[in-house]
């Protein structure tokens, strides 16, 4: 069983160094890890070559209408944030679609849960470690989960570097990226974590609200 963080950000968009986070992830005893920068997959392409004991999965996260998603095991990046003409990109890419967080956009999810049964995504964000409300949130997703009969996975979703390894997946699979993403796939898989300090989470969450009471006030005016 292979132990991964599939969720974590870096200083190329919203996180720490590179160095910081692969530190913590040896630090923790990952043996993979998903960079997932937002719309970019700069620091995922770098650090990928720079690390051979880390198996480093390229990815990035991406806000859509539905809600965000992230792409595993991409070498390039799609030109276009719908949900629909993302799925459609995911599978010719053979790319690994992940709907991460879904409380944060629980309404969405809830009204599209139509399409979410026609085009699923891979998997299930289950486990975050930012999630305010850490016990509910956490089950909830697994309900999206289990009524969408989709993987539940865990991921970090490190913006500091010592959140890496907070959340983990372990997958059964070889030690190669293919066999990874396909074991993710197949739901041979287990997810385990721990929330990340009080503090961050709630200020997460204040910047959270305050982006969407920004938003709000935008699109009003």
């Amino acid at each position: 069983m292979l132990k991964v963080d599939l969720h974590v950000h870096t200083e190329y968009s919203d996180g720490d160094p590179l160095d910081s986070v692969i530190y913590y992830a040896r630090l923790h005893g990952l043996n993979g890890l998903a960079i997932t920068d937002h719309y970019t997959i700069r620091g995922a392409m770098k650090v990928k070559n720079q690390v051979d004991d880390i198996i480093v999965i390229p990815g990035l996260e991406i806000k859509t209408s539905i809600g965000h998603v992230l792409l595993l095991g991409v070498e390039e990046i799609p030109r276009t944030t719908k949900y629909t003409e993302l799925y459609e990109w995911a599978l010719e890419n053979n790319a690994l679609m992940v709907l991460v967080h879904p409380i944060a956009t629980l309404s969405s999810i809830l009204y599209n849960l139509d399409l979410l049964s026609t085009m699923k995504p891979s998997a299930i964000e289950v486990l975050n470690s930012t999630y305010p409300l850490y016990s509910l949130a956490t089950r909830i997703s697994r309900l999206i989960a289990r009524r969408l009969e989709l993987p539940g996975v865990a991921g970090s979703d490190a913006h500091r570097a010592y959140q890496v390894g907070m959340c983990y997946t372990t997958v059964d699979s070889d030690s190669n990226l293919d066999d990874i993403l396909e074991g993710i796939r197949r739901g041979r898989i287990v997810t385990y974590g721990r929330p990340a300090p009080l503090f961050l989470r709630f200020k997460l969450m204040i910047e959270f609200l305050s982006n969407r009471l920004r938003l709000g006030n935008e699109e009003s005016t």
